[in-house]
């Protein structure tokens, strides 16, 4: 059995954006990617939609959707992930962030994983990027035997000359990255299993005031063998609102893809 529950991060404050990105108007009737969001997660099967998001948000015009608010005091993706802890439950859920566009593939893959362990969402660099060439942030993905993830860090990747290039979060080195590379676009399907992981991650945190970051934290776990995360790769692309300029882009995206939205 599968996930039945999706979780949908959208307490974000858009700080790059300026502004609400979350609610910004996509879709031919104004609707928001929150809103495609809702309608492709139904069609792929879940039963449970649950927003995370912040008080001040006025969300309460979505049907069918369960509403938790994330604590002001924490920031980053591991807190808003927590927040829904009651609302999911001990059962295997998606998360998805509230922000980007995924593919009707992605929704499929998260709610058919059945385990063992985690799986994380797996898209073509190159079909994450955006037209503009800022830099954005992205989970490189290094897979070893049955796409089990060996390693997984957060980056900001920026495009230029033709060419990726990534800095991971904590280091001031630039590489180049291949346009084939995998990366996360933090689409995961998680295990009830996570929930003392990611309250251990904030707890150990809690003095410090950046952000605690879902891909960082998976990251970490990796790393000292303390989870198993097969990623599975989708085809299409996937892209997300970072930036002021990718509101157009997301627009002409979104009249192609989802011309029409019930």
């Amino acid at each position: 059995m599968g996930a039945c529950s999706l979780v949908i991060l959208a307490a974000g404050r858009g700080q790059r954006f300026g502004g609400c990105k979350q609610l910004a108007p996509v879709g031919p009737n104004g609707q928001t990617l929150i809103e495609h969001a809702i309608a492709d997660a139904r069609r792929a099967g879940f039963e449970r939609v649950v927003i995370v998001t912040r008080p001040e948000l006025d969300i309460s015009h979505l049907p069918s959707v369960e509403i938790v608010h994330q604590s002001p005091s924490v920031f980053g993706t591991v807190p808003a992930v927590l927040a829904a802890r009651r609302a999911v439950g001990d059962e295997p859920f998606g998360v998805i962030n509230a922000d980007d566009l995924y593919p009707p593939s992605a929704f499929a893959a998260l709610a058919s994983w059945a385990g063992p362990g985690h799986a994380v969402i797996g898209f073509a660099l190159a079909a994450t990027m955006g037209p503009n060439g800022r830099p954005v942030n992205r989970g490189l993905c290094e897979t070893g035997a049955g796409g089990r993830v060996v390693r997984l860090a957060e980056a900001s990747i920026t495009e230029r000359g033709g060419g990726f290039f990534a800095r991971e979060v904590g280091s001031s080195r630039e590489q180049p990255v291949a346009e084939e590379q995998l990366v996360s676009m933090n689409a995961w399907a998680l295990a009830p299993t996570i929930w003392p992981q990611l309250a251990a991650a904030v707890a150990a945190r809690s003095d410090e005031p950046r952000e605690i970051l879902l891909p960082v934290v998976m990251g970490e776990l990796l790393g000292a063998g303390a989870v198993d995360v097969t990623c599975l790769p989708v085809t299409g692309a996937c892209r997300g609102i970072t930036w002021p300029e990718d509101l157009e882009m997301m627009r002409s995206l979104v009249a192609v893809l989802r011309p029409v939205q019930r």
